[in-house]
């Protein structure tokens, strides 16, 4: 021991006698064509390279000893719950995967094509050969516009009713209720029905001569 320069039982002088050697090894490594350079680094080439050549990684002995057996259990346990939970993360990010793939296949109609399909089934097995593109379009644009028209109405009808709550709460009585509802709420036109309001008009008309 005294010969290796170890006077005493220290396990920190151990470790840096061996820390040294594995130094002036893994130095001495990038000279091995030139022999005599190799031993000038490093004194005991001889003898460690049998040992460290061997060696995939050449680490320091004390480094590579320094776990317990416990230790390494415990270190394999961990590595072993974090492969688990790295596997069970792979299947569901394949499942979510999945699902958008699924999703995206399944690109939702626009209002217009839905609109046109429900006409389409509605109508006789005879018309539906004899329907051009272009028709089923316009019952589609119809079918539309009524039902905006229907949905204009019903905020209307709830617009008005507030208005006359709000006539009836200033004592006023129901016929001037319905005189100003009738000024600031006139008739919207009908769609079913578009020469009502001329047919309305002109029957006014006659009726005043």
């Amino acid at each position: 021991m005294q010969e290796h320069r170890i006077t005493h039982h220290d396990s920190k002088g151990i470790h840096q006698n061996l820390g040294d050697l594995q130094a002036s090894y893994n130095a001495a490594c990038d000279w091995k064509k030139i022999p005599d350079k190799v031993l000038e680094i490093c004194r005991h080439w001889d003898i460690l390279d049998p040992i460290m050549s061997s060696r995939s990684v050449t680490k320091p002995v004390h480094i590579q000893s320094s776990l317990t057996g416990d230790q390494l259990r415990v270190v394999q346990s961990h590595l072993i719950f974090l492969t688990i939970l790295l596997t069970a993360w792979t299947l569901v990010l394949d499942q979510l995967v999945q699902l958008l793939l699924q999703r995206r296949r399944r690109t939702p109609r626009s209002k217009d094509q839905q609109l046109a399909v429900a006409v389409l089934k509605q109508m006789p097995k005879d018309l539906k050969k004899k329907i051009t593109t272009e028709e089923l379009y316009m019952k589609s644009m119809v079918s539309k516009q009524q039902a905006n028209l229907t949905r204009a109405r019903a905020e209307a009808s709830q617009v008005k009713v507030s208005y006359m709550k709000e006539l009836r709460s200033h004592g006023l009585s129901l016929e001037e209720i319905e005189k100003k509802v009738a000024e600031e709420f006139p008739r919207l036109a009908d769609m079913e029905n578009p020469d009502d309001s001329s047919s309305s008009s002109s029957d006014s008309n006659d009726s005043s001569e």
